[in-house]
């Protein structure tokens, strides 16, 4: 019985813990999107969001995708236009989707565009895509930016990064 309940415990308080990562994680990104929505540019702070060869390395799982993830979002971020991620202000709210790699690779459903779906045996296993849709008030549907990904303790943005593969039917 003392077993039982200690199991319990410690089943409640991974839960709790796990919870409090993820809303954690929500609130970074949302203080991410205020950035954005505040940048003058649209691209300046996105900018510092360029993740690095170890980013990328902790997120796929070949270095043949590594490599074709790595010349994309270089020539995304040399190519993007000023204001190109500038959501507009009457975009005022903002929700933050989430798939983890596992859940991907099981099938179940997620509200992230469906590349991630094309891609998902590209990721490493532990891996969470986030996205922000940024969207008027008391709306669902809005500017969308994805992918975020929380790596080697910070954030990287790796947009669509689902373009950079081609789609295999």
């Amino acid at each position: 019985m003392k077993k039982t309940y200690l199991l319990l415990l410690v089943v409640a308080l991974i839960n709790v813990t796990s919870s409090f990562a993820q809303s954690d994680k929500e609130k970074q990104l949302t203080e991410i999107a205020e950035k954005l929505r505040n940048d003058a540019t649209g691209n300046e702070y996105l900018k510092t969001l360029k993740p690095s060869m170890d980013d990328f390395q902790k997120i796929f799982i070949s270095a043949e995708d590594v490599g074709e993830a790595w010349m994309y979002t270089e020539e995304m971020y040399a190519s993007m236009n000023a204001g190109a991620v500038k959501p507009g202000a009457h975009r005022s709210e903002t929700i933050v989707l989430s798939v983890s790699s596992a859940d991907l690779k099981a099938g179940a459903k997620h509200q992230m565009p469906g590349g991630y779906n094309w891609i998902k045996d590209k990721f490493k296993n532990g891996i969470t895509i986030y996205g922000l849709k940024f969207v008027e008030s008391g709306k669902t549907s809005g500017y969308s930016l994805n992918a975020f990904f929380y790596v080697n303790n910070h954030w990287v943005c790796i947009p669509k990064v689902y373009r950079a593969f081609p789609r295999e039917e």
